[in-house]
C-alpha cells in the first residue's frame, strides 16, 4: 500500500480513500482472493470485543468463515469473548 502508486490490483481505485486516507495512514483491512474487501476497527467493552468489518461489496460466506474463525482467535488471545459484526 505504501511502496507505489497504482494500488489498482490490491485495491479497487473508488475505494481507496476508505484504506488508505492519506498522510501515510492506513486502515486495518482484510483481504479476500488477494484484494482488500474491507476495512475493520474493534469497539472494546468491559465484557466482549466487537470487531466491526465494513465490507465494500457483499462478502462470499467463505469470507465470513474465516472472519469468525479469526475473530475467535483474537478473543482467545485476549481471553474474553469477541464477536464479529458485519
Amino acid at each position: 500500500m505504501l511502496g507505489g502508486r497504482d494500488r489498482a490490483l490490491l485495491l479497487d481505485p473508488a475505494e481507496a480513500k476508505r484504506a488508505n486516507s492519506g498522510g501515510g495512514m492506513i486502515a486495518p483491512t482484510v483481504l479476500v482472493d488477494g484484494r482488500i474487501a474491507e476495512t475493520w476497527h474493534t469497539k472494546r467493552t468491559t465484557k466482549q470485543t466487537k470487531v466491526v468489518v465494513e465490507p465494500f461489496a457483499t462478502l462470499p460466506r467463505s469470507a465470513i468463515v474465516g472472519l469468525e474463525s479469526e475473530v475467535d482467535g483474537y478473543g482467545r488471545f485476549l481471553a474474553e469473548a469477541a464477536v464479529l459484526v458485519i
